[in-house]
C-alpha cells in the first residue's frame, strides 16, 4: 500500500484526537449545560422524575434531587467520555490497519495511544478556567475504549 494512503488512516483519528484537545481546552463555562437546561427543562419536574441519590467524585458531591440540572449535566459529560473515547480506540484500530501488526500488538498500542491521550486530556484541563483534571476521568476515559475493543474481531488484520 502506498504511503500516502497508509496516512489517510490515520487522518480520522487525528482529527477526533484534536476534537478531544478542543473540548479540554475550553474552560467549564463554554462547555456548561446548565443555561439550556434551565431554558428548557422544568426543574421541579426533573428533580421529581430522577432518582434520589447522590455522586461523589473528587471533591464533587452531585444530589439529583438537589440539583438536578448539575446531576443531568454530570451523567451527560461522563457518558461523553465514555463514547469519544470508544470512538478513538476504533479510529486507533483503524489507523493500524494497513500495518502487518499482530493483533496482540495492536491491542497493546491501542490501549497506550488512548491512555496517553486521556491522561493529556485530562493534564490540558488543569490549566483551564473551573477545570479539574481528574485521574478518574482517564479511568473512565479507559473504560470507554475498552467498551469498543470488547470486539476483539476489530483488532484483526
Amino acid at each position: 500500500m502506498q504511503a500516502w494512503r497508509r496516512a489517510l488512516y490515520l487522518l480520522p483519528l487525528l482529527l477526533c484526537g484534536m476534537l478531544v484537545f478542543l473540548f479540554s481546552s475550553q474552560s467549564y463555562e463554554q462547555q456548561s449545560l446548565s443555561t439550556f437546561l434551565t431554558m428548557h427543562v422544568n426543574k421541579k419536574e426533573l428533580a421529581r422524575i430522577l432518582p434520589d441519590i447522590t455522586i461523589d467524585y473528587g471533591v464533587k458531591h452531585i444530589e439529583a434531587k438537589r440539583a438536578p440540572f448539575q446531576f443531568v449535566e454530570f451523567i451527560i459529560r461522563k457518558c461523553a467520555h465514555l463514547i469519544i473515547y470508544a470512538l478513538l480506540g476504533a479510529l486507533a484500530c483503524l489507523a493500524l490497519r494497513p500495518y502487518a501488526t499482530r493483533s496482540l500488538w495492536k491491542a497493546l498500542l491501542v490501549l497506550g495511544g488512548v491512555f496517553v491521550i486521556a491522561y493529556v486530556d485530562e493534564w490540558n484541563q488543569t490549566f483551564r478556567a473551573f477545570r479539574t483534571g481528574m485521574i478518574q476521568d482517564v479511568y473512565l476515559d479507559f473504560l470507554g475504549e475498552r467498551q469498543e475493543s470488547g470486539s476483539w474481531p476489530v483488532y484483526s488484520s
